[in-house]
């Protein structure tokens, strides 16, 4: 009798253990998005010329936590806000450029203790842009982005741009790998993006 309760008990806990992995399995969110639709409209899904009210917004309800760190003003009528962390992307920093009062550049800083490490984080981010980008080339049916690239030991960069150089609603995007900005045990990875306005 008591064997076969103690069976009755194991088997449900088993049942209840596998329910709630599989609920958990179900709430996992897909991988984050870097182009959640068009790049001329919005970057990260944020919309390109909002209102610093506006990236709050976004930010806000980003899956991921970010913290307002300081903000930069200078001379060209340029204000940069920079954040710890990034609302999409598991990043370590964040900036947002504004010029009169419209965003126009987006820069997400990724670091690592170790070279291998951060070129890991690169290769990643890279495969991961050119298979949105082709996902959107499919959707669209039009020629979105040229892609070209300079690779070598020391130093990688993969540039993105779309639109007539100099026109207003350039886009530029670029991803490198490379370079301690913050000190010497340090390898960087930036993600960024640019739209002329102007």
């Amino acid at each position: 009798m008591k064997t076969s309760k103690r069976n009755i008990f194991l088997l449900s806990l088993f049942l209840a253990i596998l329910t709630s992995s599989y609920a958990c399995m179900l709430l996992i969110d897909d991988e984050p998005m870097i182009f959640t639709g068009d790049p001329e409209e919005e970057f990260l899904g944020i919309p390109w010329g909002c209102g610093f009210e506006e990236l709050q917004e976004v930010l806000d309800k980003g899956p991921f936590p970010i913290k307002f760190k300081e903000v930069d003003c200078n001379p060209s009528m340029m204000t940069t806000y920079q954040y710890r962390g990034n609302h999409r992307l598991p990043a370590k920093y964040s900036a947002f450029m504004f010029s009169k009062g419209k965003l126009v550049y987006i820069g997400v800083f990724f670091f690592d203790k170790s070279a291998n490490g951060a070129k890991y984080t690169f290769d990643k981010l890279k495969e991961q842009m050119k298979k949105e980008l082709d996902e959107l080339k499919e959707e669209t049916k039009k020629e979105l982005d040229r892609v070209y690239g300079i690779e070598d030991e020391k130093d990688s960069v993969v540039e993105l741009h779309r639109g007539i150089w100099g026109s207003k609603g350039e886009m530029s995007f670029s991803l490198e790998y490379g370079g301690n900005l913050i000190d010497s045990s340090d390898t960087s990875v930036i993600l960024s993006a640019k739209q002329r306005l102007f």
